[in-house]
């Protein structure tokens, strides 16, 4: 799920990117742009490091099952993730607004998806140490309720921005 967000919100900050070079408004570069694709590919990369380290693979080290799953993900060999992605792509082509005061912004880095992303990374990082490693005689390698725990507040967190928005 996690990986699915990230790369909804690398496929926007790309298609936003795109529509702006080629507004045909503007014949100039619009203003702002280096620093939003700067911020916005470097905070994504933090991210996908983390969602990879920690959820992929530590928070999963036990579970050889779960391992292949990721690394499927990982390598586009899973046609569930794949067929989301292409349809995120394509619903982001016709949906997604050029915003130039996006484009503008200097917290372009600090969008909503990346608060998000940000808080239920920490968020299931302290659930997974905190809980998970604590009670690991309910929650075994045999059963899911401890992935299930541990995204719930991203998912909590994409509900409530979603709902406000």
């Amino acid at each position: 799920m996690l990986y699915l967000f990230w790369w909804q919100s690398f496929i926007h900050v790309f298609v936003n990117i795109g529509k702006a070079i080629t507004q045909k408004s503007s014949q100039t570069f619009p203003p702002g742009l280096w620093h939003y694709i700067g911020s916005n590919i470097f905070l994504l990369f933090i991210y996908v490091i983390f969602i990879i380290v920690l959820f992929g693979f530590v928070l999963n080290f036990k579970n050889k099952d779960l391992i292949l799953i990721n690394f499927e993900v990982l390598f586009f060999n899973n046609w569930s993730f794949n067929l989301n992605l292409i349809i995120i792509f394509v619903s982001s082509l016709f949906t997604i607004k050029y915003k130039p005061e996006v484009i503008n912004s200097s917290m372009g880095g600090f969008s909503r998806k990346n608060i998000i992303l940000h808080v239920s990374i920490i968020m299931g990082v302290f659930i997974q140490f905190l809980i998970l490693i604590k009670f690991d005689t309910v929650f075994t390698d045999d059963n899911l309720w401890g992935s299930i725990l541990v995204i719930t507040p991203f998912l909590l967190l994409r509900a409530i921005f979603d709902k406000a928005v």
